[in-house]
């Protein structure tokens, strides 16, 4: 291990409360101090060890110092005790923005609990404003349009410190769309986080979700006539999905003939 990654190893301790459990990987504060020391012993042990070798002189009773004895120098106890400064300074700075951010307590940081919220309001405009780039064009208009309202994220961590990518945990709600026709209520979402907006990364979307392939399938079998209103089967693209608020919208208005359908087939 080299520096900066203790220098990493300190700050990632010092993100994280007492009584909050640590992720896979992530040192506690005392094992990090516990690296400093072992690196300022082995330092002063180095130096001990160069100041008293000795050989033997011509008077077999006497030793001559091969080395001159002598203090660490004023620069290298100075260079020590600015790195340990260094450390700790950074790894508090860290602490402080990750906690002003609520990624210690789990909760979406920043910018991304703006996000959160106003898909809670079922604000597409709101949401939109606060992306620097979404999953895919069209895609949160279209997840307010599945309805939102209910929409939780939590456990939220950070994976990549520099680029700030965060990943949490979301319930969908019990009102989304595609958790009333059986769909994975649970998923995930991954963001880079930065100070006012957030690129969404992904969330899990219908195409990959059983529930959303029988869904579009039945509208191909029983409605074709209003398929091209909610999907694009264009040869251009994999996401069968049509990505607007409007879209989203219409598959309400089968919600409930497509239930009773699920029903009958028991």
């Amino acid at each position: 291990m080299n520096d900066s990654q203790l220098l990493l190893r300190l700050a990632e301790a010092n993100a994280y409360l007492d009584d909050a459990p640590l992720p896979e990987g992530i040192w506690a504060p005392d094992l990090a101090l516990q690296e400093i020391e072992r690196r300022i012993g082995m330092s002063h042990q180095a130096n001990e060890q160069e100041r008293t070798t000795t050989v033997k002189a011509g008077d077999p009773g006497r030793s001559e110092a091969l080395t001159p004895r002598r203090r660490p120098s004023v620069p290298a106890r100075a260079w020590l005790a600015s790195a340990v400064v260094i450390v700790v300074i950074g790894a508090t700075a860290l602490f402080i923005n990750r906690e002003e951010q609520g990624l210690i307590a789990g909760q979406p940081p920043g910018p991304l609990d703006a996000y959160v919220a106003a898909l809670q309001a079922n604000d597409a405009e709101a949401a939109v404003a606060v992306l620097s780039s979404d999953v895919l064009p069209g895609f949160t208009p279209w997840l307010v349009g599945s309805d939102t309202s209910g929409i939780g994220v939590t456990n939220c961590r950070v994976t990549d410190v520099e680029i700030g990518r965060v990943v949490c945990d979301v319930d969908m709600g019990p009102d989304f769309f595609y958790t009333l026709i059986g769909g994975d209520r649970e998923t995930e979402l991954y963001a880079n986080v930065g100070d006012t907006h957030i690129d969404l990364i992904d969330i899990p979307n219908p195409d990959r979700n059983v529930a959303g392939v029988r869904f579009r399938r039945w509208v191909e079998e029983f409605h074709i006539d209003r398929y091209a209103e909610m999907f694009d089967s264009s040869a251009s693209t994999m996401e069968l999905t049509r990505w607007t608020e409007e879209a989203a919208e219409t598959q309400f208005e089968f919600l409930d003939e497509y239930l009773a359908y699920l029903a009958s087939q028991g």
